[in-house]
């Protein structure tokens, strides 16, 4: 069945889906709707299917990375009791060139320094960390960007500057 994702998150929460494929980072509200009245267990990706052609090939987009679920992070109706492997990705924020290098320094030192702050109601924040902010970046930073990075010490490798 090809549904869109709200649709798709519904009908699993319905039981009118057994099983649900859904790129997200844990804790996943649609995922944490679901597991509020149903009990779901997470499949795990072995060791062997991120050696497959198809795996190998997603794995050359930038922000794919392997992941986690751990074991009760959508609360007691998680049947898992560990973590379970998976594929992650990483989330990145972009705007268009000719916006302020004021304002994008602003509205970046603002994300960071509001972020932990954030998590509390946003559990999805909790893997979202400064260390990693440039680890997939694959296009140029704003300079406003850059800026606010270079000002708390970050390295900012050359190709993450723009020209």
């Amino acid at each position: 069945m090809k549904l869109s994702w709200d649709a798709a998150g519904a009908a699993f929460q319905d039981r009118r889906l057994d099983v649900y494929i859904n790129p997200t980072n844990p804790p996943s509200p649609v995922i944490q709707q679901v597991a509020l009245t149903n009990k779901i267990r997470f499949l795990p990706l072995e060791d062997a299917v991120f050696e497959t052609p198809a795996v190998k090939k997603l794995f050359k987009i930038p922000g794919r990375t392997r992941g986690n679920i751990a074991a009760k992070a959508y609360g007691k109706n998680q049947m898992n009791a560990g973590p379970t492997q998976s594929m992650g990705a990483l989330v990145g924020v972009a705007t268009r060139a000719g916006m302020s290098a004021d304002t994008v320094y602003r509205m970046t030192k603002a994300f960071w320094e509001g972020a932990e702050e954030m998590r509390s109601t946003a559990p999805w924040l909790r893997e979202i960390k400064l260390e990693n902010a440039l680890s997939a970046a694959n296009i140029p930073l704003h300079p406003g960007a850059a800026k606010y990075y270079r000002e708390i010490g970050m390295k900012v490798p050359e190709k993450l500057l723009a020209k």
